[in-house]
């Protein structure tokens, strides 16, 4: 596979290196309050912080291949208090428990958080992917 791209005919520049960036929200009661444990993102864990969104719709902008702008609405509206869970960095040392190991292995994330002095779980099977960005 080349990894070039065709800036004008005959002159050709690298691509830029890809990554994955997740975008991750919640949307909870403003009156119940819970402690994020642990985030795993397909059998990787995340340390991670929350932000609240407090203006809607939530849309990010990205810049395309053609200089125009590209939208995502990631979060149209939301009744309750939405966070965000952002500034997302893989932990190192990743030993899955084994409490949530089928878990962990059979979904593509799970969150863990403390509800009421009790452990919960949240899973989402797939992540819907959205179409890739054009960096210049």
């Amino acid at each position: 596979m080349n990894n070039n791209t065709e800036d004008k005919p005959g002159n050709e520049k690298p691509m830029p290196s890809v990554s994955t960036q997740y975008f991750i929200f919640a949307a909870i009661e403003k009156t119940k309050s819970m402690i994020p444990q642990q985030l795993w993102i397909n059998k990787q864990l995340y340390n991670f912080t929350l932000d609240t969104i407090r203006q809607f719709p939530f849309i990010v902008l990205s810049p395309g291949r053609d200089e125009s702008i590209s939208k995502d609405t990631l979060v149209k509206s939301a009744t309750g208090c939405v966070i965000q869970l952002k500034d997302l960095m893989p932990v190192k040392q990743q030993n899955i428990p084994k409490s949530i190991g089928k878990m962990v292995r059979e979904n593509a994330l799970v969150f863990i958080y403390l509800y009421k002095g009790r452990m919960r779980k949240i899973f989402i099977r797939h992540l819907k992917q959205l179409a890739p960005v054009y960096y210049p």
